[in-house]
């Protein structure tokens, strides 16, 4: 069993983590799953939007992104949403296979096989996907209901007063709502680490990305920063050797 130190001292074990074959190939993987569901669904996005498809060919080849200066129906809109939904959900899920891994690593468990991994992730990974999703449903709910209340603005005389009413309770659910982003962007970067290690539901993945955020957040913060120049660091070293 590895002995941590809790601190930013661990965060320079991520280098050596991380230079796996194993978790290289899952990632491997999952980047190429979600890719080609991605590309599929790009390409009929295109399609349906009434592109041929030797002319997306020749501006995108393997990789369609969003029109910049067209116009879609809106399904072409949906399709395309769907693929990328579809490509974040896979990363997520391989996260969480990688995470797996890397907690059984730690244990001293060093032949944790990738089949149990995968597993693992295709059992209790949704955990790590509905966390976000639960998240952003809550705040388009929460804009839903402002837009509501914001028609009866428009109702003469008692309109304007009830904006004026409003209005502090108003900038309160929208410091709220900018909140919530920082938790969704805390729940997608950590919340397959805290499934792989934990096997956590999706209400405890949510506590435990409140937690961060308000108990840890100029350590997540740090750790954050040191483990991008780990990051920079290994690819610079993989890249040079290569």
């Amino acid at each position: 069993m590895t002995n941590l130190h809790f601190n930013y001292k661990d965060v320079f074990r991520a280098g050596r983590l991380g230079f796996s074959a194993k978790k290289m190939w899952i990632v491997f993987l999952g980047f190429l799953v979600g890719y080609i569901g991605y590309d599929i669904l790009s390409y009929l996005a295109y399609i349906a939007a009434g592109i041929e498809i030797g002319e997306i060919w020749q501006i995108f080849r393997l990789m369609p992104m969003f029109p910049v200066d067209a116009l879609w129906p809106w399904y072409s809109w949906v399709i395309w949403i769907v693929g990328a939904l579809w490509w974040i959900c896979v990363s997520l899920l391989v996260g969480v296979a990688v995470s797996k891994i890397t907690y059984e690593q730690l244990r001293g468990d060093e032949f944790y096989e990738i089949k149990d991994a995968l597993k693992f992730a295709l059992k209790t990974g949704k955990s790590a996907i509905l966390a976000p999703f639960v998240l952003i449903l809550f705040m388009l709910s929460l804009v839903v209901m402002g837009l509501i209340l914001a028609l009866i603005t428009r109702i003469p005389w008692f309109g304007v007063v009830f904006f004026a009413v409003m209005s502090i309770p108003a900038f309160a659910v929208c410091l709220f709502i900018l909140y919530l982003v920082l938790v969704t962007l805390v729940a997608l970067l950590i919340g397959p680490s805290i499934v792989g290690a934990t096997g956590n539901d999706t209400f405890d993945t949510l506590f435990e990305s409140f937690s961060v955020i308000n108990d840890q957040p100029w350590r997540f913060i740090t750790y954050q920063v040191l483990l991008q120049g780990v990051i920079i660091a290994g690819v610079v070293i993989l890249a040079f050797f290569s």
